[in-house]
């Protein structure tokens, strides 16, 4: 299964934002994303997340770093997929994706759930 197939259950306490991610402020002015810009997103952390867990694994980057790294990445995705869910289910009620469910929530709001 692609990353854009399916969903991603983790949970994390990590701080989006870091290294070009996601944040509400970076959100905002991007301006709205539509569902392919949604997926590439996706697609893209998935594969700088394999690249980390490579990185590590030939010893170029230490523990910490690979941890932390890889917590800000699982928040980004988190958002990203959060915001496709949000989409996808007004577009299934019969709605059109609104204003607001075409920008990223904030990682603390996105963390908090439970699925």
């Amino acid at each position: 299964m692609t990353a854009a197939a399916g969903g991603r259950g983790r949970r994390s306490t990590g701080a989006g934002g870091a290294g070009g991610r996601w944040t509400s402020t970076a959100a905002s002015r991007e301006g709205p994303l539509d569902e392919k810009d949604i997926l590439a997103r996706i697609d893209e952390y998935v594969g700088e997340e394999q690249r980390l867990r490579d990185r590590y694994q030939h010893g170029d980057l230490d523990r910490d770093e690979e941890h932390r790294r890889l917590e800000d990445l699982e928040v980004a995705l988190d958002q990203c997929w959060d915001l496709l869910r949000r989409r996808r289910a007004r577009i299934d009620a019969g709605e059109g994706p609104g204003e607001a469910d075409s920008h990223v929530r904030p990682p603390d709001e996105v963390e908090g759930y439970l699925q």
